[in-house]
């Protein structure tokens, strides 16, 4: 039986604040389950949008506004 590869969405919603560490989950997480959209981040307010873009992640690893929007277009096919 194949099984489908997993997917992660990180739901940053609430989140003011995040450091390397936390970045770097992600970011391992993203290596480690590959680059076909299979971690993705939802939630980003402001300052974690600017972080992200600051360190390339924006782009590569796909972002959306909402929890919702990640489900609907795709982060959890």
């Amino acid at each position: 039986m194949h099984q489908a590869p997993p997917r992660l969405l990180f739901d940053l919603t609430g989140v003011t604040f995040i450091d390397t560490h936390g970045v770097d989950v992600i970011r391992d997480a993203y290596y480690a389950l590959g680059s076909n959209d299979r971690v993705a981040v939802c939630g980003l307010g402001p300052h974690l949008q600017k972080l992200f873009i600051l360190l390339g992640l924006v782009g590569r690893i796909p972002t959306y506004p909402t929890r919702h929007d990640a489900i609907v277009y795709g982060a959890l096919d």
